[in-house]
């Protein structure tokens, strides 16, 4: 999980309501950081050398793709995103080694297209597949967006001024 904030975030009592069954305890999130959150601390300490930062009770991340939303420990829903395992979204992404990143903080991260498949190696082969991610570090900044199409917008011209957008085909405006 990566937040991009100019200030540190309390966030015990923030929790996962789909996706996941985890509720945050006393934890501080400096600005501009990120934790790590597993299933199984145990095991993700014994394969990437560190503890994550809070581990879910129950529940699991589908590679085909799911519903993933936060809330605060008001209940208000911090973020919701759906991803998937087809275009546009890294189909690679899916039981194939990398994990999934988001690019750019910046951009729409419920849009497919701010997310790539980690070409960064942790060194790790399970059941003989190198698995690919940054856990414990920030994302590679080159993972690459996902976009077929860039449209620049401003003063109200669009630019480029004509395109043509297939079936399938994703736009960042």
């Amino acid at each position: 999980v990566l937040f991009s904030t100019t200030a540190s975030i309390k966030l015990e009592g923030y929790s996962f309501s789909e996706g996941v069954n985890l509720v945050i305890g006393d934890l501080e999130l400096p600005a501009e950081s990120y934790i790590v959150v597993c299933g199984n601390d145990t095991a993700f300490a014994n394969t990437f050398g560190f503890q994550a930062d809070a581990q879910w009770a129950s529940g699991a991340l589908s590679n085909g793709g799911e519903q993933i939303t936060m809330l605060d420990a008001s209940g208000d829903i911090v973020f919701s995103i759906s991803y998937d395992d087809n275009q546009p979204w890294p189909e690679n992404a899916d039981g194939d080694g990398p994990s999934i990143e988001l690019c750019d903080l910046d951009e729409d991260f419920t849009m497919a297209g701010s997310w790539g498949a980690s070409n960064v190696s942790t060194g790790v082969l399970i059941d003989g597949t190198e698995i690919f991610g940054s856990p414990g570090s920030s994302n590679n900044s080159d993972c690459g967006l996902n976009f077929d199409i860039s449209v620049e917008v401003s003063s109200n011209v669009f630019t480029p001024a004509d395109i043509t957008i297939d079936i399938g085909q994703t736009v960042l405006w």
